[in-house]
């Protein structure tokens, strides 16, 4: 089966305000995301990035942390996801 690109990951974005934040945080969340939703998300099991309510984007990978454009987050969520296998075509839906 052909693996998704990373147009295609980045074409998956669901957006979700965190309802436990006061500042607006939200989730953008990617690929595996079609059955989450606003009161259900499961960050563990969700592909994500942290939007903070003062436009600084997050990431976390295990226990590394990285800061930056959502591009470039994307980008390396994406490669990592990759390397993981969790990226055939279709297996988000």
């Amino acid at each position: 089966m052909p693996v998704a690109t990373v147009d295609d990951f980045r074409r998956t974005l669901i957006i979700f305000k965190e309802e436990s934040s006061t500042g607006g945080d939200e989730l953008h969340t990617y690929w595996n995301n079609r059955s989450a939703n606003s009161v259900s998300l499961d960050k563990e099991e969700l592909l994500h990035i942290k939007k903070r309510g003062n436009g600084e984007f997050f990431l976390e990978i295990g226990n590394m942390h990285y800061q930056g454009s959502l591009r470039m987050l994307e980008q390396m969520l994406y490669e990592w996801a990759l390397e993981e296998g969790w990226l055939e075509a279709g297996s988000h839906l």
